[in-house]
């Protein structure tokens, strides 16, 4: 008969034979020792040691909440099971109360006459088989009947040991003390077979150190969402800011695997971070609080005794981090050495001061460091995913870093790099360059199905539209000032201006490598060298391989050529005057123009295949080297004596006249402008636009860069825009203009092109109009929307009598007088809308020649207007075969027409037009009623053209992709 007992001291129940009646046991959860008895008369005794004798004894303990399952290598005590019914449990009143289980009938005898008369089935053919094929079928039904009985057995065994069935009374394990084959202390178990979380005390050293086990029975639990894994788990209270290293080390015994969490995140992992098979974690938490340490192993398997360590201390103090500076011959240098958990992802950068450093280590610890002392100063945990695909690079915004693995790029505040200035999503980035005088930044990004590039805005944090990159080589380089791009295509060396958040082509080198290998930039963006791999197929005159250094602004012929073995550029600095780079057998070798001027490869831990990049400091004469592990300070002794002189081609006074040749052709006058539209298939930017006198123009070159140009087409003022401005218009507050992909209108100052408001618009602006009388701005974006430039206020286009139907804009026109405005609404039909001070009147709606979209000239005494048609529809381009003038206030009747399809018309003083006419170039009407023409096809054929007109002026500009003209006719006298 079983005795059901609590324990006196933590009154955990237990089921014991009557033979251990009047001894004493020790309770298997909390180890105090009493004395079996009745429970009627249950006696409390305090915890006291086993004698050797009752050590011996022990106690077959049935839980209501049973233990595991025994660990391997303890005993197991020879006493048999009580006996209790298959059917029943161990709680007899309970097995009174049910009813007994009916029994079975009795087996028939095989001559009862019940059965009926014996009958013997005819032999047949075959039968032998349908034995063989029974037996097959029978023995099928026993192993499915078979499975299901086991898995039935399970389940209710599992559901017992979560609490939900009883179970007959099993045979507990033994209640180990110590485990006597390695001497590691075991934790007492639970329900689950799961050891208990242990509390990580630091003590007065700060250093926790546990040695405990991983068992077989410690089932399989998870970590995180998807990882089930045996382990074990330690509660440690961390505070914000300080930084804990964690070690598990395991011997030979399996592979160590190491996760931090929070809640059920989890913050970091490692698996070798401590060498061999140890892991370790150096964690630095951003806020205080109680993480999870979970120590297990890489397959989660894998059981056996461990080491954990955590200790919480100060990296800025280990002296692997603060190393002594080391003189060598002309050079000093100290190396900082990393473990593989903490080596730098990315390359070391300067601050902008040129007198601290950053590094970015794999758990994205960022470390600020003295150049002067080589001292830690400052370390933060960044937030992200870090691995060898980071990088980090400065900008006039702040530290930059890209982590690729959540496609996300930073910005960080270089003085308190916990702030978070800006964070962008950008996907897929494979490479990113900026400098320290740059607001953007350029990432070479994989998307589409193709390789692309994207301006970065970092001030704002706009990530610019895609540019496509059909180049093969991967290296883009931004100059520190963020004025220039430069990449390799071909063997040869190309420069692009950056455009706000797009890029103009300007030069390319002569190829001069097969492969470009690598592109650096000086620290005062005056030169760019270019490096090239050992090849076979070099161009012919050049050696196999050899480091070219071009002046930025001039990339035909390079100031420099630096030959030897098959040197690696890695660093250029004009203001020591000395290159710095690796060989294909030497780790560091500094350069001048006619060969080696001095090589040391003896730097410990500096070979030549591990040097992965090189940065020079703003300040010259020291730059920093990474390899693998590694981070190298280098500093020349006498940083001021050039090693070699760089001849700097001779500085350009800009020029800031817009006037190129000019030739005279068939009695028109042609000249040749520098004006630089912004380019692109179809679109040329902000079309530039004339005051009301027709004396100055105001011209958006490169779409950054605002001129003021006279009459002469000199440039009289100009500013900066910082970013690329697509729309433009001047208006009787000033010029307005629309930057791209930005929510916003800025009007200037059309005297002194100094910004006189910003205006947020809520969306982005599609189309712009205005007009040099009015002091209102129309924008469609896509409704209509009028913006009061003297209030600063932006409302929804109120059209008095607009037609059913009206909705959406197209695009849209001002007439100079600031009476009219017309409009294409969504449906391609065309508007006439009265504009009478405040209000605005619909007058009239005409159905458009061709589904396109409309461009409208309109004449410079507002008394003329025409429709044009840049594109057709598929089907409908046989409509376009002519183009009628009407009257501004009359589109009854044409005042006449022209039988050509024209794609855009600028109206001339004396009532003369130009029309750009569809594969018939540009032509000139001094009487257009006439349909007369005096000359023909003197402009170059583009697909994106226009035709602007001035004011009280007999010419026009003409504008296309690749120059811009001003035409106008020769007087015959």
């Amino acid at each position: 008969m079983a005795i059901s007992m609590n324990c006196p001291n933590c009154m955990a129940q237990f089921h014991l034979d009557e033979e251990l009646l009047g001894k004493k046991v020790k309770c298997q959860k909390c180890a105090a020792v009493f004395t079996v008895s009745q429970p009627s008369a249950p006696e409390p005794t305090a915890p006291a040691a086993l004698t050797p004798e009752e050590e011996s004894i022990v106690p077959k303990l049935e839980l209501d909440d049973p233990p595991a399952a025994p660990t391997p290598g303890t005993e197991v005590s020879s006493t048999p099971l009580p006996k209790t019914p298959a059917w029943g449990d161990d709680d007899e009143e309970k097995d009174r109360d049910r009813k007994e289980p009916p029994k079975p009938p009795p087996a028939r005898k095989r001559s009862d006459p019940s059965r009926g008369p014996r009958r013997d089935a005819p032999e047949k053919s075959g039968s032998g088989m349908m034995v063989v094929v029974l037996l097959l079928v029978g023995v099928g039904l026993l192993s499915c009947l078979g499975c299901v009985g086991v898995g039935a057995v399970w389940f209710v065994m599992e559901r017992h040991h979560d609490g939900g069935f009883d179970n007959p009374p099993r045979v507990n394990p033994p209640i180990a003390v110590a485990d006597k084959r390695d001497g590691f202390v075991k934790d007492g178990v639970n329900n689950k077979g799961q050891a208990p979380a242990v509390n990580v005390d630091f003590g007065v050293n700060g250093v926790f150190t546990a040695n405990h086990r991983i068992e077989f029975t410690d089932q399989p639990a998870p970590i995180g969402l998807f990882n089930h894994k045996r382990h074990r788990v330690y509660l440690a209270q961390m505070e914000a800011g300080q930084t804990y290293q964690i070690d598990m080390s395991a011997d030979f015994f399996f592979d160590a695997y190491l996760y931090v969490m929070e809640n059920n995140n989890i913050l970091v992992q490692d698996d070798d971070g401590g060498g061999n098979h140890n892991a370790r974690i150096v964690f630095r938490p951003t806020r205080t609080g109680q993480y999870r340490i979970i120590a297990t192993s890489l397959g989660g398997n894998a059981t056996g005794p461990f080491t954990l360590t955590v200790r919480r201390n100060d990296p800025s103090k280990d002296p692997a981090m603060n190393p002594p500076l080391f003189a060598l011959n002309d050079l000093s240098y100290r190396v900082y050495t990393y473990k593989f958990n903490e080596t730098p992802v990315a390359d070391a950068v300067w601050a902008r001061d040129g007198k601290h450093f950053f590094i970015l280590g794999r758990t994205g610890l960022l470390q600020r460091v003295n150049a002067e002392t080589g001292k830690t100063e400052k370390m933060t945990l960044l937030e992200g995913q870090f691995n060898d695909s980071a990088i980090m690079q400065m900008s006039s915004a702040g530290l930059v870093v890209a982590t690729p693995m959540e496609n996300r790029v930073r910005v960080y505040d270089p003085n308190n790099p916990a702030v978070v200035k800006k964070n962008l999503f950008v996907q897929n980035v494979r490479r990113l360059t900026s400098g320290p005088g740059a607001s953007v930044a350029v990432v070479q990004v994989f998307e589409f199905g193709a390789t692309n590039l994207r301006v970065l805005d970092l001030e704002r944090g706009i990530v610019g539209l895609p540019i496509r990159w059909n180049t093969a080589s991967p290296w883009i380089t931004l100059s520190p000032d963020g004025k220039f791009l430069f990449h390799t295509d071909a063997g040869k060396l190309q420069r692009h201006r950056i455009n706000g958040l797009t890029l103009a082509f300007e030069e390319s080198s002569p190829q001069v490598v097969q492969f470009g290998d690598g592109i650096h930039v000086s620290a005062d963006s005056q030169f760019v060298c270019l490096s090239g791999p050992p090849t076979f197929a070099q161009p012919f005159g050049h050696p196999t391989r050899g480091l070219y250094v071009y002046p930025a602004a001039a990339l035909q012929k390079p100031a420099v050529t630096i030959t030897g073995n098959q040197p690696r550029h890695v660093g250029i600095d004009p203001k020591a005057g000395w290159f710095l780079g690796t060989d294909s057998i030497r780790a560091l070798v500094l350069y001048k123009q006619d060969g080696i001027y001095f090589s040391q490869p003896s730097i410990p831990g500096v070979f030549a295949f591990s040097v992965r990049g090189v940065t020079v400091s703003p300040l010259g004469g020291e730059a920093l080297l990474r390899t693998g592990d590694r981070v190298a300070y280098l500093r020349l002794k006498n940083k001021n004596s050039p090693i070699v002189k760089i001849d700097a081609p001779p500085a350009k006074k800009e020029d800031r006249s817009v006037v190129g040749t000019v030739t005279r052709t068939g009695g028109f006058m042609f000249k040749n402008l520098n004006l630089r539209p912004i380019g692109g298939f179809g679109s040329l930017g902000a079309d530039p636009c004339w005051d009301a006198q027709g004396k100055y123009l105001f011209h958006i070159d490169s779409g950054t860069t605002l001129m003021k140009i006279n009459t002469d087409f000199k440039v009289e003022s100009s500013t900066d825009l910082g970013q690329t401005c697509r729309y433009q218009a001047l208006s009787a507050e000033g010029l307005v203009v629309i930057p791209s992909n930005v929510t916003e209108l800025w009007l200037y100052d059309a005297q002194t092109l100094a910004r006189r408001k910003t205006i947020t618009l809520q969306q982005t602006a599609s189309r712009l109009a205005s007009a040099p009388n009015t002091p209102y701005a129309f924008v469609a974006a896509p409704n209509l929307m009028r913006v009061d430039l003297k209030a600063g206020t932006v409302n929804a286009a109120q059209v008095e009598g607009k037609p059913f139907g009206f909705q959406g804009v197209k695009n849209i026109a001002v007439s100079p007088d600031g009476k009219y405005l017309f409009l294409q609404a969504s449906d391609f039909w065309l508007h006439r809308i009265r504009i009478d001070g405040a209000r605005l009147v619909h007058e009239s709606a005409k159905e458009p020649i061709v589904r396109s979209t409309a461009s409208f000239a309109i004449s410079q005494d507002s008394k003329q207007m025409a429709v044009c048609y840049l594109t057709a529809l598929k089907g409908s381009a046989a409509k376009l075969t002519q183009t009628n003038i009407y009257a501004i206030d009359n589109w009854g009747v044409p005042a006449y027409t022209l039988q050509m399809r024209i794609r855009s018309i600028a109206f001339a003083d004396g009532g003369a037009i130009f029309a750009d006419v569809l594969k018939g170039g540009v032509r000139h009407y001094p009487n257009p009623a006439k349909a007369e023409f005096n000359y023909n096809s003197w402009s170059p054929i583009s697909l994106g053209r226009r035709i602007i007109g001035r004011p009280g002026s007999n010419g026009c500009l003409v504008l296309t992709t690749g120059s811009t003209q001003w035409v106008e006719p020769i007087p015959k006298n």
